[in-house]
């Protein structure tokens, strides 16, 4: 008893001590704090070390017409949805607030943009999307095999969470993946500005899955300002730009704490080693929020949410500053994609019995016999996974093996099925390096039509 009152005594006066810091101007150890900026002030400050995120209305308004400005594509493969563009909200931990940020940088689009925007939860095994937002009611289109997306505040929904209410989904990685294929296949999407997805933490199947099946424009990358948080950060921008998938923004996510009084504080490390710093070396932009115990509140039954949703929260430190985060991932993954180069094109030509692969904005074109890629295939079924030694027997490949089909896969892959009955995935730069090592290249003399033979052609 005398321990459990000693406790009991210590818990009040923690108690009284926060108590009494709510009720006085807060100090740091030094006597010194650094001051919030108020409401009314500019917004969207920064904690030391990193670059400060206002937020203009104006423009943040005037992105709506740029995104306009691009065409209406099938980003999905196997769908007709038209799209502008596909940002993924990606993260490497998980309970680093990426569902919410995600949810938000959603709505946020729509409310405050104005665009039409589309929400995918691809989180099989922990889909948050039903949580954070309660609606209910998926229907199938009439006269297709189409699921119509939920729809809340003109945004359009989908989850696995939606497809089977309450339950678990202890299912193997083909499976998972299966799941979120159907999902961004068979969802109506129609017309979308932006489509955001949801991604599930980590660097695993669904993430492939979603760079072969997508082409996607850009990712925002969420995290805490710890070191185990940010190690596998750097995993994830590292398999995003295998896949070509740009990394738009890192977004660290409870960054700090701002009291009422004005103060800021770190909650996990000092600045110098936080996102900021990898952002810096990534040369990847970089924006923080601050922690905000409303936000955890904005979740309970009754509470609106969406946080970015309900204009009492207009005050919020948070409410401002994801929205200068918004406006900054947006603007990085525009200036990406209208500076992007035109991609390579890969194409079998039956009548020369070559693969030809076009670069319109260097001007080449490479001939190549296809056995040469054929062999370069370092698929399970050809390459030990552990060592990386080839078991493909190149005596067994036809020296005829063709090509049956050739497709697009995301933004940085083509998918090749062959005469010997094998399938291969191959990356662009895997296909130019082989083209350029045994294929028979061309460049154009911008003066004629007529194509100059040139024997090696570097490819950066």
């Amino acid at each position: 008893s005398v321990v459990f009152a000693a406790a009991g005594g210590a818990v009040l006066a923690l108690a009284f001590v926060w108590l009494g810091r709510q009720a006085q101007p807060c100090k740091s150890e030094n006597g010194s704090g650094e001051r919030l900026p108020l409401r009314g002030e500019q917004v969207g400050e920064c904690v030391p070390g990193s670059v400060p995120v206002p937020f203009d209305s104006t423009s943040f308004a005037a992105l709506l017409p740029r995104i306009r400005r691009l065409p209406l594509q099938q980003k999905i493969k196997g769908s007709s949805a038209g799209i502008r563009l596909v940002v993924l909200v990606a993260s490497g931990k998980g309970g680093v607030g990426k569902s919410s940020v995600a949810t938000n940088f959603a709505f946020a689009l729509s409310k405050e943009l104005g665009a039409s925007v589309g929400l995918m939860d691809a989180d099989v095994y922990g889909p948050s999307l039903p949580s954070l937002v309660p609606v209910s009611g998926l229907q199938k289109s009439d006269g297709a095999n189409k699921i119509e997306p939920l729809q809340h505040r003109g945004v359009k929904l989908m989850s696995f969470g939606f497809l089977r209410p309450g339950e678990s989904a202890p299912v193997r990685g083909p499976i998972a993946t299966g799941i979120i294929q159907s999902m961004l296949t068979n969802t109506n999407w129609g017309e979308l500005d932006v489509l955001v997805l949801d991604m599930p933490p980590g660097t695993g199947d669904v993430h492939l899955t979603v760079s072969q099946n997508l082409k996607v424009d850009g990712a925002v990358i969420v995290t805490t300002a710890n070191e185990i948080s940010l190690v596998d950060v750097a995993k994830g921008i590292d398999m995003f730009e295998k896949v070509d998938i740009p990394s738009a923004c890192i977004l660290e996510n409870m960054s700090y704490f701002a009291c009422r009084c004005g103060i800021k504080t770190s909650l996990f490390t000092s600045p110098e080693e936080s996102g900021a710093a990898l952002a810096h070396a990534g040369g990847i932009a970089y924006a923080h929020l601050p922690f905000e115990p409303l936000l955890s509140a904005s979740t309970l039954p009754g509470v609106p949410f969406p946080f970015i949703c309900d204009e009492r929260n207009r005050g919020s430190m948070w409410y401002w500053s994801l929205l200068g985060a918004a406006e900054m991932a947006l603007r990085e993954i525009l200036v990406t994609v209208e500076s992007r180069e035109e991609p390579a094109q890969v194409v079998w030509s039956a009548r020369q019995r070559k693969l030809v692969v076009l670069l319109p904005s260097r001007g080449l074109e490479y001939r190549l016999t296809p056995r040469h890629l054929r062999l370069a295939c370092r698929c399970a079924q050809c390459v030990d996974e552990f060592s990386g030694r080839p078991v493909l027997d190149p005596a067994s490949i036809p020296q005829g093996v063709s090509p049956v089909s050739v497709e697009e896969t995301g933004n940085y892959a083509r998918t090749f099925v062959w005469t010997d009955g094998h399938s291969s995935i191959f990356s662009l730069g895997i296909i130019l390096q082989t083209a350029e090592e045994f294929g028979d290249c061309t460049v154009a003399d911008p003066g004629s039509r007529t194509a100059q033979p040139r024997r090696r052609v570097t490819i950066a």
